[in-house]
């Protein structure tokens, strides 16, 4: 269990490093960016946390493995939002995934509480 980040650096513009983490997405932006071969310090674009987020990462790596700069580093030029809107689909997948290995009246519970916070959420 642990997190997926997508990182920017103004030191190369369009390319983001997506990779995964145990700990924070705070505290490996921290550790990167106080390598001696970055000459400045990265921006957290976006992060989720995942059940299972090293095979989330090597899913993204591999779907956008056209993308990566170079095949032995996690850096890919794709637009961010690109990025981000394939991480809310991964995380959708997986929790509907979840929800519909519930028994039923859980499932339908849970179901009816999800649409009543969807719909405060819409106001």
């Amino acid at each position: 269990m642990g997190y997926v980040y997508v990182l920017s650096n103004d030191s190369m513009p369009g390319v983001l490093k997506i990779g995964c983490t145990d700990r924070t997405p705070g505290e490996r932006l921290v550790e990167l960016s106080a390598a001696t071969g970055v000459p400045t310090p990265f921006t957290l674009e976006f992060a989720t946390y995942f059940r299972n987020h090293a095979e989330v990462e090597a899913r993204i790596h591999r779907d956008f493995s056209g993308s990566r700069v170079n095949d032995s580093r996690e850096f890919f030029r794709v637009a961010r939002n690109t990025v981000v809107e394939y991480l809310e689909e991964v995380l959708l997948e997986d929790f509907l995934t979840q929800v519909e290995s519930l028994r039923d009246p859980v499932r339908e519970r849970l179901l009816a509480k999800l649409e009543h916070k969807f719909m405060r959420w819409k106001r």
